[in-house]
């Protein structure tokens, strides 16, 4: 999973064109990490099919909030929870050609706009947005 700076980061840019709860979508976005804090197993908050997995499952998320969505910490849960963001990384690792690449404001920034773009798409499908 991707770092909780670069999930705040994700969500403060695409909030910018949702124009939701900030507040809201920010706390949703960093609540699966609070189990790390408090010594509890990702099993729950991150919705993994097995103990030792890394890869939540978003069609049981869905099954059980897809009609919350419109709640905006359900909607940064959603966003913390979507492999898009990772999907974005690795996308971005695989364009680049120098392996001893160094990442700097720039390519973090080129990040996050991929990963926003990307996370619109699915939620268009989702219909969470036109």
């Amino acid at each position: 999973m991707a770092s909780s700076l670069i999930h705040i980061a994700v969500c403060n840019e695409l909030n910018k064109k949702l124009g939701r709860d900030r507040a809201k979508m920010l706390i949703g976005i960093i609540a699966p990490d609070i189990s790390k804090l408090v010594g509890k197993s990702k099993y729950y908050s991150h919705f993994l099919d097995d103990e030792d997995g890394s890869i939540p499952n978003l069609t049981r998320f869905l099954n059980r909030y897809i009609k919350y969505l419109d709640d905006d910490y359900v909607l940064g849960y959603y966003i913390h929870l979507d492999k898009i963001i990772n999907k974005a990384r690795e996308i971005y690792e695989e364009s680049k050609v120098h392996k001893d690449y160094v990442f700097d404001m720039d390519n973090i920034n080129s990040f996050i706009s991929l990963s926003v773009k990307l996370i619109e798409s699915d939620l268009r499908e989702l219909k969470v947005i036109n």
